[in-house]
């Protein structure tokens, strides 16, 4: 026997520096709270490595290892050693065979309560035999020993590397064995027990351990085909749990691209905004060109004003000259005057009519050439001005071009029509095209919507029934073997590809949510896969080159489908061959059925990993060619625009009417001029003249105010010729514009051709900023207001301490190089469609196979043997209870009763087993449990049997794919017999001659009477333990002691332990002292003085 015969504590709670001796009966007393208890912590938790403390004494208690380390003050977070301290617990045996000692440490190193219980020192050291407490150095110096320094000479002492090895060490030095085996397990489960009675109140749990044996069968292929599920169960989970990972990925890369997607709307807005600024500086300076034009006119108006009044004032001076006499010379002089006025006046009128005429030409020149660049023919000739040629054959000219122009109005209007048509389409388009996109790049393929809805509809109704989500589009199963055969198989499935199909076992519910939907399901279909699945193996296959070996599937229902439909279609690689066969079809689309060649349509592609890729770009080659459509047709408009800014002032304006009328304004203006000149001659003799020079000083008066209208007249010729400047000046800046339209507008589309998927939502921002800004402010705003770089930070942020990382981790932990960031989008997307649409699929029908094989293992290897043990079981403990009729607890009988469950699926699964209908199978028998003549009731009782161990395996599988250690093992649980049958222990009073089961009554009486079988309990499990080894200990450790017994009930069991040779330490209150005592080799009364613990040697005298 090894026996432990002294404790050590140093710096352990209330404990600085104690050794207790320990006989084989050590009685530890006290009041509550004094730290017995802790004595007991510290020496199951030296023996065991436990820190569970203090599981008897009070299951809510925040006992920790911290606490007894620092010293821990009851109910107050208040420590007598709150720095750095060193703990030992020392325990010393004595070998009685060996007849020589061994001494069990720890050593705990702990900084400060707060301290994570991961970063806190603990090793445990295991002398050779021969050392006891006193030559290890715990103290050195008044101090607990360092690591360095607690060590033995000659290599006495060795420290285990780890608990796990720890535990191995002390299992073997006590005499148990492998801490591992199914021993040294039970010895940690009841070494705990002994210390928390409350853990043992199973009765079954006992009767597992202690009487009924585990059960002996054959199951290596059973097992085997377990263990094949299982790791096909894990296989499944794993890959599940990478599905999860990738779509968690997937939901950051979402998140990823809807931060970026702000970002690029910002940016859009930012470009396009800075765009429409270039165009809304070139209607400026085209409304500044038109207000200086009137501006010019009006001008040009009030100069006319002017000179009427100044001819006015004119003919006045000369009434007052002529009323100066009738001078001959003054006569003569009048008469020359009056012909100067009116010839300046006829100067005046045609050089009037001689400028509009020359803004009719310009006008007709620029629209010439306006008209040529939208190709309309007109022919307007350069001989309209040309003076060689007769005015009435350029007047005749002029009304030609009058009747062609007004002809053109109506083409004008078509064409803009056209342009504005094909501009509106193109938006349109481009809006669906970047809707889809967006779909696309954030990873969803979309499929019609009539199939999308009955997908949604039967997942929701399967999700109700709580049945797993498995209705699948058929296309999202497929994947193609030979891609050269895509766009063949694509357009001979057409719309087939969309119909929906869900294993057979949920068909009838996905059948009735088709029927009740009615006209809403469209045009979408549901495979019947029931008799798809009857039917399948009836069809024959035909050997050659089908469109069925074309394509594949993991699924097997898709693929049972995908036979169905192309099985007889031949591939041929050359139209000639076509003919050959009843059905055929070639890679270019040709197609023959029913004695007719037919092309099909070429449809988009759906079907495979990159066919997500190939949608993206086909619609991205779309989004370019509408893109240079848009951009050449909104090229015409403003082209158009111009000309219409030109051709209906020009029409519908004057300019026609002064370029008729005005035709020859130059010529007559150089006549008259002449004219004019020539009388100015005369009048210049005339005024030589002295009398006549005195008889104009009475009109100076007159030409004084001539001299201001003149003023006048130079202020408002300066008005229009600044006009005139400022409308050549704003022509010159337009047309430098024009270039940074041009320059604005390729930096947006450019911008667009990658993000076009946000031009919708970046056109809604700037119209409702446009409400209120002009486009300048709005891209000074964005600009100054930072919300560009705010949201690039937060999209940089999320992308790089989130998305990044998260990538990062995946690409670790399954050896992949998938970039990271935003640039992975691709590459995650088509790993998570290739993982759910290919590997998912064939995990779950290589599960579904596996099931299968198992199920028909269990029916031949198990179903039989568990009725065989059941019954066995039975007479087992009528043969235990004839043994237990001859023994007394006092005035006390115990006996088990055992039957089958009584309820849930356990009684189920105990009907099954014990049916007359599980008889027992070999090879030479008649009897197969796979005939048609078998009962099907009998057998689907059978699957769900089997289907339920399944589900365990399914956990377990989940239980490692998350790292967990699995807490049960499916086949010890089911193809134990055990399992199946219900137990309890009657209790019999000898006296009375009653008897009642201990289920019954444990909630009655004082307790002793239902404590008893309990320590009985107690001490046969240690027995079964101890008497395994020649040598080993037979420590028992009681806490609260028979706390609800009487003295007359803790007797018996005291005279049993020691009956037993059991060496017990236990813990009781005072109140049970005198009843314990006696029995007891060594009792210790521990009490507290302060914050320490006092332990002394209890006197029966204090009794």
């Amino acid at each position: 026997m090894i026996r432990m015969t002294r404790v050590r504590l140093v710096n352990w709670h209330n404990f600085t520096d104690s050794i207790l001796d320990i006989k084989m009966i050590t009685y530890l007393i006290g009041v509550n709270a004094v730290g017995k208890t802790t004595i007991m912590d510290a020496v199951r938790y030296c023996l065991t490595t436990n820190k569970n403390f203090n599981t008897a004494g009070n299951r809510r208690s925040e006992r920790t290892l911290q606490g007894s380390v620092h010293g821990k003050q009851r109910a107050v977070k208040v420590y007598t050693r709150p720095g750095h301290t060193v703990s030992y617990i020392g325990v010393e045996f004595y070998d009685e065979i060996k007849q020589k000692p061994f001494v069990i440490t720890v050593r705990v190193e702990s900084e400060n309560p707060a301290q994570e219980l991961r970063h806190v020192s603990q090793d445990w050291y295991l002398t050779k035999p021969g050392y006891n407490l006193e030559q290890l150095p715990y103290i050195i110096k008044n101090r607990p020993a360092s690591r360095e320094q607690f060590r033995l000479s000659g290599k006495g002492l060795e420290m285990a590397p780890n608990q796990t090895e720890a535990r191995r060490r002390i299992s073997r030095i006590l005499g148990i064995g492998e801490a591992d085996s199914p021993l040294g397990k039970k010895f940690h489960e009841v070494f705990h027990m002994g210390t928390s009675l409350e853990d043992i109140n199973n009765i079954r749990e006992f009767i597992y351990t202690y009487i009924l044996p585990e059960p002996e069968m054959n199951l290596e292929t059973l097992q085997g085909d377990m263990r094949e599920l299982e790791r096909l169960s894990e296989v499944l989970m794993e890959a599940q749990q990478r599905e999860k990972s990738l779509q968690e990925i997937i939901d950051c890369l979402d998140e990823g691209r809807r931060l970026d997607g702000r970002v690029r709307v910002v940016e859009l807005l930012i470009e396009y905004a800075r765009w429409q600024e270039a165009v809304e500086k070139d209607r400026y300076c085209e409304l500044e060109i038109t207000r200086n034009q009137r501006i010019s006119v009006t001008a040009g108006e009030e100069l006319k004003a002017l000179e009427e009044r100044k001819s006015a004032i004119t003919r006045k001076r000369d009434e007052v000259i002529r009323n100066l006499g009738q001078n001959p010379e003054n006569q003569a002089l009048t008469y020359l005057q009056e012909k100067e006025d009116e010839l300046k006046k006829q100067c005046r009128e045609l050089r009037t009519a001689k400028d509009k005429l020359d803004r009719a030409v310009s006008m007709l020149k620029q629209l010439d050439e306006q008209l040529k660049i939208q190709n309309f023919v007109l022919g307007i000739s350069d001989e309209i001005t040309n003076t060689d040629i007769s005015l009435e054959e350029r007047k005749e000219q002029i009304h030609t071009l009058a009747a062609g122009l007004k002809q053109l109005e109506p083409e004008i209007k078509e064409r803009g029509h056209q342009i504005w048509a094909s501009i509106e389409t193109a938006k349109q388009e481009l809006k669906g095209i970047g809707k889809h996109l967006l779909q696309l790049k954030s990873g969803k393929m979309v499929y019609p919507k009539d199939a999308e809805k009955l997908k949604q509809v039967i997942n929701s109704e399967l999700q109700k029934r709580g049945m797993p989500e498995e209705a699948r589009i058929f296309c999202e199963l497929l994947y193609m073997t030979d891609e050269s055969w895509q766009d063949t198989v694509e357009s001979y499935l057409g719309s087939q590809r969309f119909y929906v199909l869900v294993p057979p076992r949920y068909y009838q519910v996905a059948k009735e949510v088709f029927v009740r939907m009615g006209q809403e399901v469209g045009h979408a279909g549901l495979v019947d896969t029931i008799g798809l699945e009857r039917d399948y193996h009836k069809a024959g296959f035909l050997e050659g080159d089908f469109l069925a070996g074309k394509i594949e599937s993991k699924n097997p229902y898709a693929r049972m489908y995908i036979i169905f439909l192309l099985k007889d279609t031949v591939c041929c690689e050359h139209e000639s061959d076509l003919e050959q066969y009843r059905r055929s079809v070639t890679r270019d689309l040709l197609r023959y059925q029913n004695y007719c060649l037919i092309r099909m349509d070429k449809r988009e592609h759906y079907i495979g990993l990159n066919a997500r890729k190939q949608q993206i770009d086909v619609l991205e080659e779309r989004q370019n060619t509408l893109l240079t459509e848009k951009r050449h047709s909104e090229n015409s408009k403003v082209e158009l625009e111009r000309l219409e800014q030109l051709y209906y002032p020009f029409v519908q304006g004057n300019a026609m009417e002064d370029l008729y009328q005005h035709l020859d304004a130059p010529e007559r203006l150089e006549e008259t001029e002449q004219q004019r000149l020539n009388v100015r001659k005369e009048i210049e003799e005339y005024e030589k003249n002295p009398i006549l020079r005195a008889m104009f000083n009475q009109i100076d008066c007159l030409k004084n105010e001539l001299e201001d209208l003149d003023k006048e007249c130079v202020n408002k010729q300066a008005s229009q010729q600044t006009a005139d400047q400022t409308i050549l000046k704003m022509g010159q800046e337009q047309e430098k514009n024009r270039d940074y339209i041009q320059e604005t507008r390729q930096q947006y589309e450019s911008l667009l051709h990658l993000y076009s998927e946000y031009q919708e939502d970046a056109l809604a921002r700037y119209e409702e900023y446009a409400k209120t800004r002009s486009p300048a402010e709005i891209v000074k705003n964005q600009i100054n207001s930072n919300a560009l770089a705010q949201l690039q930070s937060r999209r940089d942020n999320y992308i790089n301490t989130i998305l990044i990382p998260e990538q990062n981790d995946y690409n670790s932990h399954y050896a992949c190089d998938y970039a990271p960031g935003l640039a992975g989008d691709g590459a995650f997307r088509m790993a998570h469609a290739s993982l759910v649409n290919i590997d998912l699929e064939k995990y779950k029908e290589d599960l579904r196979q596996a099931q299968i094989r198992c199920e028909a293992r269990f029916r031949k290897d198990v179903l039989f043997r568990l009725k065989d043990d059941i019954t066995t079981a039975k007479q087992q403990i009528k043969s235990l209870n004839r043994v237990m009729e001859n023994l007394a607890y006092g005035e006390e009988q115990y006996r088990f009763h055992v039957d089958g469950c009584k309820e849930g699926e356990l009684k189920a699964f105990y009907n099954i087993i014990i049916a007359e209908k599980n008889e027992e199978y070999s090879e030479d028998s008649q009897l197969s449990f796979f005939t048609d003549t078998r009962d099907e009731a009998y057998e689907t009782q059978v699957h769900d049997f089997m289907e339920r161990i399944m589900v365990d395996a399914k956990e377990i599988a989940q239980a490692r794919a998350e790292g967990k250690k699995a807490a049960f093992k499916p086949l010890s649980q089911y193809v134990d017999y055990r399992t199946y049958l219900d137990y309890d222990m009657y209790v019999k009073n000898l006296s009375t001659g009653y008897e009642v089961p201990l289920s019954e009554v444990s909630g009655d009486g004082s307790g002793g009477e239902n404590q008893a079988p309990f320590y009985v309990a107690i001490c046969a499990s240690f027995l079964q333990i101890y008497e395994q080894s020649e040598n080993s200990i037979r420590l028992i450790l009681l806490d609260e002691a028979f706390n609800k017994m009487t003295s007359d009930r803790i007797a018996p069991m005291m005279k049993m332990f020691r009956d037993l040779k059991m060496q017990v330490l236990l813990i009781s209150t005072v109140e049970k002292c005198s009843s314990i005592y006696p029995y007891c080799d060594l009792t210790y009364s521990i009490l507290k003085v302060g914050n320490r613990n006092s332990i002394g040697l209890f006197d029966r005298e204090q009794i």
